[in-house]
């Protein structure tokens, strides 16, 4: 069985008027559990309201804190259905983690890393820190988070890094040059995954359309992730993650939603 760490702060969204709780640890965490997968999940929460750590709990995800003054990330949502587009809107924004809140880590055992901010929560010098620090383990970014905070800049800060990284037609235009292993989805398209080697293959579309795909990255980018682990090929590990995730998500969500019943 393979741990995972997932770096990324627990959320509340506001998912087209309906309030849930969210964030990569939740989704991401929920997938691994399903591949038996250990799951266990690094980020600010909010002292003003803490549900988000009663219902990982409640779900056996091992949230690791920390707890800090202010509050806990806050999403409005909106997706257009025309566009197939997600419209995205931060409304309150929690503190950043230190490199004393990453150092508490060296006691856990871990495999995977996967670091996958929902905004400003970790900063690139911390990522490249924890990166350089963990040369053995299998190394993901989610870039969604990255370039709600920084922009068109944040292509600047990872040229030099390898790793396998995750990022979506909602968040950029076009897959970036990176170093390494970079998978780009599509929403109802599919994707993309390209190596620096020069290897591209297509992800499929998929089988199933969900109205409310909120999680849907999370649980793709995880599911590769502990299936990698496994089998080490590329290949078939992202083609299997593609073609669960639709599924998995339907589950996972009413999971959450009846977990969720007396707490939000």
């Amino acid at each position: 069985m393979s741990n995972i760490l997932i770096i990324g702060a627990p959320t509340i969204d506001d998912i087209n008027g309906r309030k849930a709780i969210g964030g990569p640890g939740l989704y991401g965490g929920l997938a691994a559990i399903s591949l038996g997968c250990k799951a266990h999940v690094l980020g600010p929460l909010g002292s003003e309201d803490p549900s988000p750590m009663i219902i990982y709990k409640k779900l056996n995800i091992d949230y690791l804190g920390p707890i800090k003054s202010g509050c806990t990330y806050t999403f409005k949502h909106r997706y257009i259905a025309i566009k197939k587009r997600r419209k995205s809107e931060i409304v309150c924004r929690s503190s950043s983690l230190s490199v004393d809140d990453l150092k508490k880590l060296d006691d856990i055992d871990i495999d995977i890393i996967l670091v996958s901010p929902v905004h400003c929560e970790i900063s690139p010098n911390l990522i490249k820190w924890l990166y350089i620090q963990n040369p053995t383990k299998i190394f993901l970014i989610d870039l969604q988070g990255v370039i709600r905070c920084f922009g068109d800049n944040w292509v600047s800060f990872f040229t030099s890094m390898g790793g396998v990284y995750h990022v979506s037609s909602d968040d950029i235009n076009e897959a970036p040059p990176l170093k390494g292993v970079v998978s780009y989805t599509h929403g109802l398209e599919g994707g993309w995954v390209f190596v620096n080697k020069g290897e591209m293959f297509r992800l499929p579309r998929p089988d199933k359309i969900i109205e409310d795909p909120t999680g849907a990255g999370d649980i793709f980018f995880v599911l590769f992730a502990c299936l990698y682990a496994k089998s080490k090929s590329l290949r078939s590990s992202f083609l299997r993650s593609a073609e669960l995730t639709p599924f998995l998500l339907s589950k996972i969500k009413m999971k959450v939603l009846n977990v969720s019943k007396g707490v939000l």
